[in-house]
Formats: C-alpha cells, sequence, structure tokens
C-alpha cells in the first residue's frame, strides 16, 4: 500500500476535527458552515479534478494575481495555510507570488502535479462529513449557518460535490491561493519562505 493509499484510508479523529473547526474559526471568524465544509472538502479531494491544459491554469493564476491587486488588504499576509483536520493539503496564497516568495511557474507547477494524485482506496466522503457535523455540535462549536446550511450540505457530501466559499466569507477575505498536496508543498515550495 502506498502512502498515499493509507492516508486516504484513514478516518479522521473528533479531536484533530475539533481543533481543525477551532482553528478555521479562530483565523477566520466569518466563515460559515459552507466554508467548513470546503476546507474538509479540500484536504480530501484536493483541487477537486483534473486539471487538461496547465497553460491555462498559469494563464488564469496571472489574471488572478492582478484581480488580487484591486483587493483591499485584509487580515494578515499568510501564505499558506492547512486545510481539513489531517491537512493532506495546503493552501499556497497568491500573496506569496505577490510577495516574490514563489513564482507563477513554481505554484502553478506544485497546483497542477497536486491535482493529479488520485485516491486509490474507495472512502466515505458523506459519512466523514457527519463525522465533522456531529462533532460541531457535539463541541457547540459556534459555526454560522449550521442550521440553514446543514441538510443541503449533506446532499452535496452524498454527491462528493464540491463548494464555494460563502458570499460572507469572499466579502470578508477576499480569497486567492491554489490547493497544493502536502508533500509537494513540504518539497517545493515551503523551503522558498
Amino acid at each position: 500500500m502506498s502512502i498515499v493509499s493509507l492516508l486516504w484510508s484513514q478516518t479522521l479523529d473528533t479531536e484533530s476535527i475539533r481543533r481543525a473547526v477551532e482553528r478555521q474559526l479562530a483565523d477566520y471568524p466569518q466563515s460559515t458552515l459552507q466554508d467548513v465544509y470546503k476546507s474538509f472538502y479540500q484536504n480530501r479531494f484536493g483541487t477537486g479534478h483534473m486539471i487538461s491544459d496547465p497553460a491555462a491554469t498559469e494563464r488564469y493564476l496571472y489574471q488572478e494575481l492582478e484581480a488580487m491587486a484591486a483587493d483591499p488588504p485584509v487580515g494578515d499576509a499568510r501564505h499558506w495555510e492547512p486545510v481539513g483536520a489531517d491537512t493532506q493539503y495546503v493552501r499556497v496564497s497568491l500573496r506569496a507570488v505577490a510577495d516574490g516568495k514563489v513564482t507563477v511557474q513554481q505554484l502553478n507547477n506544485a497546483f497542477v502535479r497536486s491535482a493529479q494524485v488520485q485516491c486509490s482506496v474507495p472512502f466515505d466522503w458523506a459519512t466523514e462529513w457527519q463525522t465533522v457535523l456531529q462533532t460541531i455540535a457535539d463541541n457547540h462549536l459556534p459555526v454560522a449557518d449550521v442550521a440553514t446550511d446543514s441538510s443541503r450540505l449533506a446532499g452535496m457530501s452524498r454527491a462528493n460535490a464540491a463548494a464555494h466559499h460563502s458570499r460572507r466569507y469572499n466579502a470578508a477575505y477576499h480569497p486567492h491561493y491554489r490547493v497544493v498536496r502536502r508533500e509537494i508543498f513540504e518539497a517545493e515550495i515551503r523551503p522558498l519562505f
């Protein structure tokens, strides 16, 4: 069994889930349940899709950098952050490119290669998401929109569907990042900071 297979077959423990949700709420107080879902989803599925044209993703990265320049500065200027509870992936902020820490080509290459990692051991995302919801409830974590979004997100989890950030999160934080597999990040991107 490869290390990737082993990681995918692990189930999350409720203590790890609690810590991850608390981290999300501390770092992004405007997070809703949808944003928590997105973080845990990205940890399991990475980019969520295969990339057929790396040149197109690089062009889009340049376009997003231009758009990001018009956004007001928000919060701290962190260059990367873990997602989910067992942090198989990290979000690398485009701020790292804007600050000259990472080149567009380095980040795009890591992003494209991260999208090529496929799950080789099946797991039940809907059950894992239910564990996240139950952990939020059991620990009385103050996540916004639980009452209104729980059913919709449960349906999305059964379909293995991705979610966008909530409008509330986008308005507060203007997120611009790429999701990178943790091993690729540690070997190639993190040493650049």
